[in-house]
């Protein structure tokens, strides 16, 4: 019997965690899209005002960034000492953003043909659009992870019972 109770806990516990980790997917989601809006912010600032060269902002930010968006600023600096073009780069690194929908990963990646081609002001009009854009789906973002999270945490546990009550 105790060990039936065991596995029945076991069961709950792990159906739980998968619940909690589906949630998760939805604060990743929010805590990207909030990274890249303030490294694009910055990048920015940094090409327009600073007049910054590219391969130093890409390192700078790849060095400071917040964690979610770190990748995609180390990729392109990586991909930059590594020989490719600024929009190669910037479009490869792009495609590997996680955790954010192809929308967001469009205004990302169509920066590509902007960053360090055109003048300081075409280059700060694309960011601010690609900045609205990110901080739209930010704010979708935000909103689904308030209901959604808790749905599936709750669909966890639930799960886990009903599984338990079923297997005992």
């Amino acid at each position: 019997m105790i060990l039936k109770l065991f596995g029945a806990a076991t069961v709950v516990v792990c159906c739980s965690l998968i619940g909690i980790k589906c949630a998760g997917v939805y604060s990743q989601r929010v805590k990207t899209l909030r990274a890249l809006i303030g490294t694009l912010t910055v990048a920015r600032s940094e090409i327009c005002d600073l007049l910054s060269p590219i391969p130093e902002l890409f390192e700078l930010l790849s060095h400071s960034a917040p964690a979610p968006a770190k990748g995609f600023w180390r990729d392109c600096d990586r991909l930059i000492r590594a020989g490719l073009g600024i929009p190669e780069a910037w479009k490869t690194a792009a495609d590997g953003i996680p955790y954010i929908d192809e929308a967001c990963r469009e205004a990302v990646s169509g920066l590509a043909g902007v960053i360090g081609r055109y003048d300081a002001e075409a280059q700060r009009d694309e960011i601010t659009r690609s900045v609205c854009i990110l901080e739209k789906a930010l704010s979708a973002a935000e909103t689904e992870r308030g209901g959604r999270s808790r749905t599936c945490a709750a669909l966890g546990v639930a799960a886990g019972v009903m599984l338990a009550i079923i297997l005992v």
